[in-house]
């Protein structure tokens, strides 16, 4: 039933002159020799996959969207009553990512406010009265934004792959008693598989995958013993990739995306296709500049390997062979190997010593009398925190209500006072503390205290946070709100 449900309402859109029509302006997606003859029409109506459906309209002019969204709704409640099926319109469930642009775009938007919040009302057959308007969704797994960024995609990726990492992080990747050969297979098996998935669909920039990098990179350090705890930390992350022969997210995301073309071009007919085939106003689509310079890679790598393949001025005919012979494909794109990243940094010289004047007292003096000592002091901060496991000392001084015990804000949690308190750029509490002489905690009330942030910090860094992320704004002592954090 549902099956037929989707039929008919294909139809009523096609119909009613709603729907998006895509044509191939080139000979294939890569090329740039233009389409001749008659062109392959598809009207681009929805992406389904079982029960989950995603619909897309497009418009001039705000009132034209308005128009079109309208006989949208319209259909689809019509339809599926007719069927005897019912749409989930609750929050989370089904939502509209609406954008306008154009003349009077901001008077519509305003429009569309139901107590200060975005909503389309729905036709009067709908199981609720309006649908709420987002400005992201998450539709099978993967988050798609309204303004078109790839960073919401890309955070959640990286925070599903710390997920997996930090509760296997010391007794796998670094355990000693477990080869490296297959902590390699656990990392690809249980962390790449999700960093990466459906990673190649998007339009990547240098800031998305240092994202993706410092969550590859903290696992190859891990396995190798590399960790950069502090500056002095003597190899960067090529060396590190280099070391375990693994190649960099870049060169992922190129072998990605070149076994990706292939399944679309294998499906010509598809509107897909027909999409990544179009030009507007003679321009690629961002997603296709990515893929000229994949297959740029691909074609050196080829021709070093002694293989020849079709120039990507030819259409997809001189390419059908290739692809159809998944074996040489795959050979093809799996042979690229490069561990050179965009988001490598030049390697740090050398380290003066004479610049080395943080020592640490509580290290063993070496045999000519010296002591291990740091440019910096947050590095030897660092090295306290990891080696003598020094901690804070303001601990002392922030009670379980988070106040600030000198300027009397309300921080709602003792993690953000300790954070107000430990900041190096306003020092003003922390200095009045030491000249006041506050009264301190009592060792057992700062070690309970102590084991619930860590609790808090833990469930932070399981949910892909590097710390807890605040939930209410902080309130000066006269009520005044400090911060932009909402409820």
């Amino acid at each position: 039933m549902y099956a037929l449900a989707l039929i008919e309402v294909h139809q009523q859109l096609v119909e009613a002159g709603i729907c998006l029509k895509v044509s191939a302006d080139v000979l294939a997606p890569w090329s740039e020799t233009a389409h001749t003859g008659p062109k392959l029409e598809k009207h681009l109506i929805d992406a389904t996959y079982v029960d989950d459906e995603a619909f897309v309209l497009m418009s001039t002019t705000p009132r034209k969207l308005d128009i079109a969204l309208g006989r949208l709704l319209h259909i689809l409640c019509s339809v599926f009553v007719k069927f005897g099926l019912t749409i989930n319109w609750q929050p989370g469930k089904s939502e509209i990512m609406l954008k306008y642009r154009g003349k009077k775009a901001t008077e519509k938007t305003e429009k569309r406010r139901v107590n200060g919040v975005l909503k389309v009302k729905l036709p009067s057959g709908a199981t609720e009265k309006y649908v709420k308007v987002v400005d992201r969704y998450k539709h099978l797994g993967s988050i798609v934004a309204m303004n078109g960024t790839e960073m919401y995609e890309v955070q959640h990726r990286c925070a599903e792959a710390t997920h997996a990492y930090g509760p296997i992080a010391m007794k796998i990747f670094g355990s000693k008693n477990i080869g490296d050969w297959l902590k390699l297979h656990f990392m690809q098996s249980l962390i790449m598989s999700r960093l990466m998935y459906c990673i190649h669909v998007l339009t990547m920039t240098t800031r998305s995958i240092a994202k993706l990098n410092a969550v590859h990179t903290r696992v190859l350090r891990k396995i190798t013993g590399n960790m950069r705890f502090d500056s002095t930390c003597e190899f960067s992350d090529r060396q590190v990739r280099e070391q375990c022969s693994a190649p960099s997210i870049d060169c992922l995301l190129t072998r990605a995306r070149l076994l990706y073309i292939r399944r679309v071009c294998r499906h010509s007919s598809q509107a897909l296709y027909l999409l990544l085939c179009m030009r507007i106003r003679g321009k690629v689509i961002p997603w296709i500049a990515q893929l000229h310079s994949d297959f740029g890679i691909l074609h050196r790598s080829a021709r070093d390997r002694g293989y020849v393949i079709p120039d990507t001025s030819e259409g997809l005919t001189a390419w059908s062979k290739l692809f159809d012979d998944n074996h040489k494909w795959d050979e093809l794109v799996k042979g690229i190997f490069f561990t050179a990243s965009c988001t490598d940094k030049q390697a740090a010289p050398e380290i003066d010593e004479s610049t080395l004047t943080f020592v640490c007292v509580q290290c063993p003096a070496n045999p000519d009398g010296t002591r291990p000592a740091w440019s910096t002091s947050e590095a030897l901060e660092a090295h306290c925190r990891t080696k003598h496991k020094v901690l804070c000392q303001w601990r002392y001084y922030a009670d379980a209500k988070g106040i600030c015990p000198i300027c009397k804000t309300d921080f709602k949690s003792r993690i953000r006072c300790l954070a107000h308190l430990s900041d190096r750029r306003r020092t003003k509490c922390s200095d009045k503390i030491l000249e006041s002489g506050v009264s301190k905690l009592s060792q057992a009330i700062v070690d309970k205290l102590d084991l619930a942030d860590r609790t808090f910090r833990r469930v932070a860094h399981q949910a892909g946070h590097t710390h807890p992320i605040a939930q209410t704004p902080a309130t000066r002592h006269n009520g005044r709100v400090i911060g932009r954090v909402c409820a």
